[in-house]
């Protein structure tokens, strides 16, 4: 496989980069909204496998990866807390045991 190589699906794309001097990984590169996304793996098949996932995930119109790990888990808390709180406002009117 010849490198940069350009995974398409649709209309959706995605660039696989050979390892470099600087850096010794395979990068694969898209865009979601406007913003370039970049995850490096150690080989070209993972690297492959990955694209065509994300490929398929964009032309869908996937808007989840466009986050990143942090905006994951703060998003993931919300609605943990929101779930917590849904669930506590029954217990609102009984009396709370405390030790």
């Amino acid at each position: 496989m010849n490198l940069p190589k350009v995974i398409w699906h649709r209309k959706a794309e995605g660039t696989i980069c050979g390892k470099t001097n600087s850096s010794p990984f395979y990068r694969l590169a898209f865009r979601v909204n406007g913003c370039r996304q970049m995850k490096s793996f150690t080989s070209r098949d993972d690297a492959k496998a990955e694209a065509d996932k994300k490929v398929r995930a964009l032309s869908k119109g996937s808007q989840g990866l466009a986050l990143t790990t942090k905006e994951v888990t703060a998003a993931l808390t919300n609605r943990l807390c929101l779930n917590l709180k849904f669930l506590a406002v029954p217990l609102l009117g009984r009396k709370i045991l405390r030790a």
